[in-house]
């Protein structure tokens, strides 16, 4: 036990160990002194941007490592900044950074928000202050999935433009794989990932991706995934069938969270889309059918006025009924090869119009020809 003369210098030597440890930590974990612009509007009402405006500093605050000069500040130094009269800025890094320079703050943000055909996008840049030149620039759609989603999404997006605009190293996703194949291998982009099972791929970068899955055995699936921003794609992979069954997006890209399902995406069309698809097929077998009998009629038309042709002149009394029989066949058979070939151009411009209201991309080829018989159609899809 220490003399009571000594406890009290001993405990604050203590303290002020304890106070320089914690400061050298905490002098690394310095918070960037940040500033915002107000947003200038570009086709968009004024409320509407304000609006994007506060939504963008909401979700800026709560990045790590990010101080936030408040709004009326920023507005205050524009209207009646000392010295200045009003400085006011057109998005030019010098402006910008002697306005930096007047709040205090380390970087400035400087955003569009713009209006065009029913979306609504964001163009941010961020400039460093002491070095007057731009360090990031950002263009984000925000609003076209909010009207679809609701307020959510728009708050999503603009979340999204922050995270790329101010860390950009968080702007990731992930990607799981799902099959009950073990030892396959998996690359993306081109790259070994790994033989399943495999815990969540971290780290991709938002946007599309080639995955390739290969095992002995199988033949092995290629196809690019859609990764997005803080979100995990389930991948539910059938390598025997070789097809993806499904991909399922879940929140939580990285870091273990937990998660909940939000979003299922077939692969293939949708619903619609596959019945028109359904019909257009259908319509390619009535073509095909229709042109087969209006082939089989314009052939026995042909015959029948070949025959007709060949007959000797005068026709005696006993070969009328034959002419006559063999004329009226001549005639139906040919009327109804040329209803037959209508129907057949119909189902096949049906067709063609249930196929890319699919949207499934199908391509394909059709020739067309005539002859003594009549006309030929030939498809293929």
């Amino acid at each position: 036990m220490l003399p009571k003369p000594l406890v009290m210098p001993t405990r604050l030597a203590l303290l002020v160990a304890l106070a320089l440890g914690l400061a050298v930590p905490l002098r690394a974990r310095a918070a960037t002194r940040l500033a915002i612009y107000p947003l200038q509007p570009l086709g968009l009402p004024v409320s509407t941007v304000d609006s994007l405006d506060a939504t963008l500093r909401a979700r800026v605050e709560r990045l790590p490592g990010v101080s936030l000069l408040a709004r009326g500040r920023t507005v205050a130094q524009l209207s009646s900044g000392a010295g200045t009269l009003g400085i006011r800025c057109d998005g030019s890094p010098d402006c910008l950074a002697r306005l930096g320079k007047l709040l205090g703050v380390d970087e400035i943000v400087y955003g569009v928000a713009s209006g065009l055909g029913g979306r609504t996008a964001l163009d941010l840049k961020l400039v460093g202050v002491a070095s007057g030149g731009e360090i990031r620039r950002v263009h984000a759609t925000v609003g076209r999935q909010a009207a679809q989603k609701g307020r959510s999404a728009l708050i999503g997006g603009v979340r999204e433009a922050a995270v790329r605009l101010l860390d950009p190293a968080r702007w990731t996703g992930a990607l799981e794989l799902l099959t009950e194949l073990r030892g396959a291998e998996v690359s993306i982009d081109g790259a070994p990932r790994g033989k399943t099972p495999l815990d969540p791929i971290q780290g991709l970068t938002p946007g599309r991706h080639a995955l390739r899955v290969t095992a002995p055995g199988y033949s092995g699936v290629e196809r690019f995934v859609d990764v997005r921003f803080d979100e995990t794609a389930e991948v539910k992979l059938d390598l025997a069938g070789n097809a993806v069954g499904a991909v399922m997006y879940r929140q939580g890209g990285a870091g273990g969270r937990s998660v909940v399902p939000v979003l299922i995406v077939q692969e293939g069309a949708p619903p619609k889309a596959r019945s028109q698809r359904a019909w257009a097929h259908r319509m390619v077998g009535a073509t095909v059918a229709f042109a087969a009998l209006g082939l089989g009629a314009g052939i026995v038309s042909s015959v029948e006025r070949t025959a007709v042709a060949g007959m000797t002149r005068p026709v005696a009394a006993a070969d009328e009924g034959l002419l006559n029989q063999r004329v009226g066949r001549a005639s139906g058979f040919g009327l109804a090869a040329d209803v037959l070939w209508i129907a057949s151009g119909v189902s096949l411009v049906t067709a063609g119009v249930l196929f890319s209201l699919s949207g499934s991309g199908t391509s394909g080829s059709v020739a067309l020809g005539a002859g003594p018989a009549g006309l030929a159609v030939a498809g293929q899809f």
